[in-house]
């Protein structure tokens, strides 16, 4: 079983790749605006639209755009220099913050 360590690096081999075909610099404001167009991809998988009829929910379509933004949230990790450790210790940091936000009243 793989590990956020292991999933940063493969994401960096891919954008040093990714790299050497753009014409542009690939700065954390362009992986965030992708990272933002795959959100809005995976919204246009479900019936957001209550003026249209309803469409079948492909949920492998769904795990796809999950992925999708998972590839430009590491992408962003990796430019910031985001490593395992620090995106964990963030992470329980804003985890306790949103547990006393609930015990608060969503406050």
């Amino acid at each position: 079983m793989g590990n956020l360590k292991e999933l940063l690096g493969l994401q960096k081999k891919l954008d040093n790749k990714v790299r050497l075909f753009s014409e542009k610099p690939i700065t954390t404001l362009a992986l965030a605006k992708a990272l933002i167009h795959e959100v809005i991809e995976l919204e246009d998988e479900f019936n957001w639209k209550w003026w249209e009829k309803a469409k079948f929910v492909d949920y492998n379509k769904v795990e796809g755009e999950l992925i999708d933004i998972f590839f430009f949230f590491l992408s962003i990790c990796n430019n910031l220099n985001l490593n395992e450790e620090r995106l964990i210790k963030l992470y329980k940091k804003k985890y306790k913050i949103n547990l006393k936000r609930l015990s608060d009243g969503g406050r």
